[in-house]
């Protein structure tokens, strides 16, 4: 179910993308202070974002029972650097009623610990 949601968003597929949406749904961004409460306004909300992904890569997907959390990388069109974001989703039956939602812009890796890491993409 997680990994249709997220081809929903990676294609823009707005039905597809909210079918997993409970109708009194919550969804946090703790970075910006912001809650968006309903699936009409998640919906409005989505509908009216002005960048489009264009790229979407779901690294991994962990949880079980009601608890679940995805990582991805999300690309946006006119934007050549990525964002890195973290969903964690809580189910009752099989929609999701809470979404937190965690974005970051990539970071320039110190060159202190370099003899120790392999790069990623």
């Amino acid at each position: 179910m997680l990994l249709e949601h997220w081809e929903a968003v990676r294609t823009g597929e707005m039905d597809g993308e909210l079918a997993i949406y409970h109708d009194d749904v919550t969804l946090d961004f703790p970075q910006t202070g912001e809650t968006i409460k309903g699936i009409a306004n998640l919906k409005a909300s989505r509908g009216h974002t002005p960048k489009k992904p264009v790229d979407l890569l779901v690294r991994r997907i962990l949880g079980s029972g009601n608890f679940w959390l995805s990582e991805y990388r999300l690309t946006y069109e006119d934007e050549s650097c990525p964002e890195h974001g973290v969903s964690i989703m809580e189910f009752r039956g099989d929609k999701v009623f809470h979404e937190t939602q965690y974005m970051a812009d990539p970071l320039e890796a110190p060159g202190w610990r370099a003899k120790w890491v392999e790069k990623t993409d």
